[in-house]
């Protein structure tokens, strides 16, 4: 979906027998203020409305709400979108990030 797309977001519409819905996968640039890519994903939930929608994203915000250590402005920010939009986080508890994980996968 190529107008809910950019070089930080790739949007499909994923439909199978009568069910649709949209799936994102989203990069938030640190250096980019967090409500430039908050009202992309509104873009992308009111596009999504009728079908639902699952976002994948790497917001690089802190929040002891999807198991940090501790909870930073961004994640405060980002926290208090995901409950005003009703939204809910599928994020499961780990002791290794994706990186170190690799990391140690290679060596």
């Amino acid at each position: 979906m190529s107008q809910l797309s950019d070089e930080d977001t790739i949007t499909l519409e994923v439909t199978r027998s009568n069910t649709a819905f949209i799936l994102a996968g989203m990069y938030f640039d640190r250096q980019k203020p967090i409500e430039e890519d908050v009202t992309t994903v509104d873009t992308i939930l009111q596009h999504a409305k009728r079908e639902g929608a699952i976002i994948a994203m790497n917001s690089n915000a802190r929040s002891k709400t999807w198991h940090d250590t501790k909870t930073n402005n961004r994640g405060k920010h980002l926290e208090d979108y995901i409950l005003s939009k009703q939204l809910h986080i599928m994020n499961e508890r780990s002791t290794k990030t994706a990186m170190k994980a690799y990391q140690e996968k290679a060596t």
